[in-house]
């Protein structure tokens, strides 16, 4: 009877073990049988030593006294903090919270080449919340930019970005993994100002608005072959999401420099599918420009 109920229990959860996600509804720890509260857990394996948890809420109509009978109908009613997981020997250990919404099997931006360094948005959980705490928006939780390495288990916060952004699925780090290039929020004068920021593997600060005031406003799209260059874009329109297009710069990392590149039209944003780096060719110099 209890074989059949677990079988029961894989089958009506959803799980799916012969792809790269896998997903299990259990009850949900520290809530009372009576509310029929689920949890589901989607795990979306990164790399070969990294996974991502996303947790959702779910409500049966009926009490959990029933699992796993209760699974059918039971509709998702919040979201909740995710957690990155990284391997150590063969067991799976717990890094802490994270939300990485770019985040596709074996195919994530925030992981490095090797897939032993990941950058992602940690939100701060207080104390007092329970062990599923509910996922809010940056106007409600606050985040901060983490770079974990798995190696040494070394985790590196960086207090003063809040967001990692990119266009499209480009990857975010150098091809080396000694540097990493995101578009993220931070404040400067009371305000909240989206730059393009490139930080070394441990988190040091290489180049930003600082040293180049016209980084505010740029989004990455890719590191040049040689990682020596950036490719961005300073998007037009009032969304700044890339879909009305813009103009193509180049950032020269070294020299601390930036050119015009040429113009991404709106036409061609619109057929990239959000692959902007498919819309930059890069010719033997190192240097970029827009593909007709």
């Amino acid at each position: 009877m209890r074989a059949w109920a677990t079988t029961a229990a894989a089958l009506l959860a959803g799980v799916w073990v012969g792809g790269c996600r896998v997903k299990t509804v259990t009850p949900a720890p520290g809530m009372m049988p009576a509310a029929g509260m689920l949890r589901r857990c989607e795990r979306i394996p990164l790399s070969m030593h990294l996974q991502l948890r996303r947790y959702t809420l779910l409500r049966a109509k009926v009490s959990n006294d029933f699992y796993p009978m209760n699974l059918l109908g039971a509709k998702q009613v919040d979201r909740l903090v995710s957690c990155l997981y990284a391997r150590k020997s063969l067991k799976w250990r717990r890094v802490g919270y994270a939300e990485i919404p770019q985040a596709r099997p074996y195919r994530s931006p925030n992981v490095s080449g090797d897939g032993r360094r990941i950058i992602y948005e940690q939100p701060d959980v207080d104390d007092d919340e329970n062990a599923s705490p509910r996922a809010y928006d940056h106007d409600r939780r606050t985040y901060r930019v983490v770079i974990h390495h798995v190696g040494d288990a070394r985790t590196f916060v960086l207090d003063r970005y809040s967001s990692v952004a990119g266009l499209g699925a480009a990857s975010f780090w150098r091809h080396d993994g000694e540097a990493v290039a995101i578009t993220t929020s931070r404040l400067r004068d009371g305000a909240a100002c989206w730059e393009l920021v490139v930080l070394d593997a441990y988190g040091h600060t290489l180049l930003d608005s600082s040293h180049l005031p016209a980084l505010a406003g740029l989004t990455y799209i890719a590191f040049s072959p040689d990682g020596g260059r950036i490719a961005a874009l300073r998007p037009a329109g009032a969304a700044g999401d890339g879909s009305a297009g813009g103009m193509l710069v180049e950032i020269d990392i070294l020299k601390r420099t930036i050119r015009l590149a040429g113009t991404i039209t709106a036409n061609a944003a619109g057929r990239c599918n959000g692959r902007f780096d498919r819309l930059v060719r890069w010719d033997g110099d190192g240097q970029c420009s827009a593909r007709p």
